[in-house]
């Protein structure tokens, strides 16, 4: 025979093994939001690991690889010319970094030159140059928002 309860009724209790819930939205504080914000910085995220301030033993480079790259593919003019210009400065990654303003300055000229078959290439080095800096590119990135958006406000 069942055991004789007390005479309440009682729920049942559910296992421990519950699904997980669908929601979609959990409710969060002002401060925990805009610290998410500041959790955005695009420039912090996408660092060199492997390149410390005091160490640059990395040879690595993503812009000269790009440089190779972009030089079986592109024989446009300005391409050509930014390639002789910066080639020797672009070795190692040692190199990249010391000569980081002459490259820089070098890059930024001929990107303003807006010449549509060297766009690609060069705006692919770019974002290979900040890769190469990491944090260090904070320096040149004003110049290089004035740079994009000159070359989106112009009808191509």
């Amino acid at each position: 025979m069942p055991a004789v309860s007390s005479g309440r009724i009682t729920k049942a209790r559910k296992g421990k093994n519950l699904t997980p819930h669908q929601k979609n939205h959990r409710w969060e504080s002002f401060s925990t939001k805009i610290g998410k914000l500041h959790s955005l910085d695009p420039l912090r995220k996408v660092r060199r690991h492997d390149l410390e301030t005091e160490d640059l033993e990395s040879t690595t480079s993503y812009f000269r690889t790009g440089i190779e790259r972009w030089n079986e593919l592109n024989i446009a003019k300005d391409f050509i010319s930014f390639k002789r210009e910066t080639l020797s400065l672009t070795e190692t990654l040692a190199s990249i970094l010391h000569h980081e303003d002459r490259i820089f300055a070098s890059l930024s000229h001929y990107i303003s030159n807006q010449e549509k078959e060297s766009l690609e290439p060069l705006l692919d080095l770019l974002t290979a140059f900040a890769h190469d800096l990491g944090t260090r590119f904070e320096k040149y990135y004003a110049r290089s928002l004035d740079l994009i958006v000159a070359i989106a406000g112009k009808p191509q």
